[in-house]
């Protein structure tokens, strides 16, 4: 009798250790590649990024050259915006959905003044979605992708719905196809994908229809 719970014991033992290994070893890789994604991502963005200080001197001339023109100075306004956001979110591996959804508005805002009436978007997040989190320009990425891969104008508009509930947000568009696409690596929804991959395991969800486009993502809690 005492042999065999003995046995059990070292059995058990052996077990409790070796899953207890299997849960670092994944922890630890998942670590890993996050650390390996946020050095390739800096790496890119300094091959990328002009001098902010040159882009802001840039853009307050530009501001003094056109003066009392208030749709312009609010255009400029709103390009700052977005541009300080890139530069201040890309050390960060989620932002809360609040902020990206601010930033997401001025992305919008530069677009409607390009394309007028071409594009109408719709709301639907509520509030307790406003705290979770998302990585950074992953809203503004499909906004992106749905731009960029449709035609549209006043008479056939690009209809965007955004839409979040406690644990997920979901971005739909209807398809347009344009008939001459812009250049793309097609880089873009997989890249988001992966990053998602190594904050949970929770899957995004794409599905192309003939009609409608549409992604779910996983809302994170906060760190």
């Amino acid at each position: 009798m005492g042999n065999a719970l003995l046995t059990s014991v070292v059995m058990l033992s052996v077990y409790g250790s070796g899953y207890f290994f299997y849960e670092w070893r994944k922890t630890f890789i998942r670590s890993a590649e996050l650390e390996r994604e946020g050095a390739i991502s800096q790496l890119e963005a300094l091959k990328q990024q002009v001098d902010p200080h040159f882009l802001f001197n840039s853009l307050n001339t530009m501001a003094a050259l056109i003066g009392d023109n208030a749709p312009a100075q609010d255009f400029l306004g709103s390009l700052a915006s977005v541009y300080r956001y890139v530069l201040l979110s890309k050390d960060h591996s989620t932002v809360p959905l609040s902020q990206e959804m601010t930033f997401a508005e001025e992305y919008l805002y530069l677009n409607r003044i390009r394309f007028g009436e071409g594009i109408q978007v719709s709301r639907d997040i509520a509030p307790a979605a406003l705290r979770r989190h998302v990585p950074p320009l992953a809203v503004q990425l499909l906004l992106e992708n749905a731009l960029k891969h449709n035609a549209f104008d006043r008479d056939a508009p690009l209809r965007i719905c955004i839409r979040a509930g406690e644990d997920v947000l979901r971005v739909t568009n209807n398809v347009q196809p344009k008939t001459m696409l812009e250049s793309s690596t097609r880089q873009g929804l997989r890249n988001l994908v992966n990053r998602f991959r190594l904050l949970t395991d929770r899957p995004v969800d794409i599905v192309h229809g003939d009609d409608e486009f549409a992604v779910t993502l996983p809302l994170l809690p906060a760190p």
